[in-house]
């Protein structure tokens, strides 16, 4: 299938449009009608093919459908969010931003065993999850912006990329609460680069850069894993609990993450040398 190419060609897009557009509600329009653009794309393409592995299923409705998807979702927020936000009074500002962040935490809270389950990188129910086999025992919580085609859903597809969506939105929100005058645009849009590793990569290399004591001896972890977020644009949750984890890993799997980027960039330098 070209599910692959397009996505690569939905990434492209997003970048062109954030080139030439930075002002958040009208940009964020335009991104809404590219995803559902994609969507129908993807669509089409599996009413003519199907899956050649059970495998290949769960990689579309995990790692490729999500995208656009929690694109739609995240921008359909921001509107509403920047539409209705209050423009002069500080007490109706706060108000505003602790209903929303109610909100969120409230939608984490109701479905914490799956976020734990994503946060986790955990693929046993994987099967169940996000393929179309199991559409009729699990019901997609999810499914307030779905498309209304079973052949097109799994159970958890749009639970996950509502997950995606309602975390980048948090980050927004928790910034633009510390700098509310500042415009939308600047605030979500300064930096585009995008973490698509797990969390759990992005914590081993937060601890191993705060351990070498290449950063200020008064910078703490927090300060470091604040910042790794903010550039990033990820919600690393309770990073505290997943070092636990890692240090629990056997000895030689301990450092899984930088073990690879030592790999790569071996490999890279190989190749530069032929």
């Amino acid at each position: 299938m070209k599910l692959n190419a397009l996505l690569e060609e939905f990434n492209t897009s997003i970048a062109q449009l954030q080139q030439k557009e930075n002002r958040t509600i009208p940009l964020s329009k335009k991104i809404i009608t590219l995803s559902h653009e994609i969507l129908w794309k993807m669509n089409t393409i599996m009413k003519k093919n199907d899956f050649n592995s059970v495998q290949s299923e769960i990689n579309f409705f995990k790692q490729i459908k999500p995208v656009p998807l929690s694109s739609l979702i995240y921008r359909k927020e921001l509107i509403g969010f920047e539409s209705f936000f209050p423009k002069i009074c500080p007490k109706q500002q706060d108000k505003y931003f602790n209903h929303h962040l109610t909100r969120l935490q409230r939608f984490f809270s109701s479905n914490i065993d799956f976020g734990q389950y994503i946060e986790m990188d955990c693929t046993h129910l994987d099967e169940h999850y996000f393929t179309r086999n199991s559409n009729e025992k699990f019901t997609d919580t999810g499914n307030i912006i779905n498309l209304q085609n079973p052949e097109f859903s799994s159970p958890k597809g749009t639970l996950l990329a509502q997950f995606k969506a309602y975390c980048k939105l948090v980050l927004y929100i928790r910034k633009k609460k510390l700098s509310p005058y500042e415009s939308a645009n600047e605030q979500t849009e300064t930096h585009r680069l995008k973490w698509v590793g797990s969390k759990v990569d992005l914590i081993e290399l937060i601890y191993a850069v705060h351990s070498s004591g290449s950063l200020k001896k008064e910078t703490g972890l927090k300060e470091v894993a604040g910042a790794c977020e903010k550039l990033f644009e990820v919600d690393l949750g309770n990073y505290y609990r997943k070092f636990i984890e890692l240090k629990n890993r056997k000895m030689v799997e301990r450092t899984q993450y930088i073990d690879r980027l030592k790999s790569s960039l071996i490999d890279r330098m190989n190749q530069a040398d032929d």
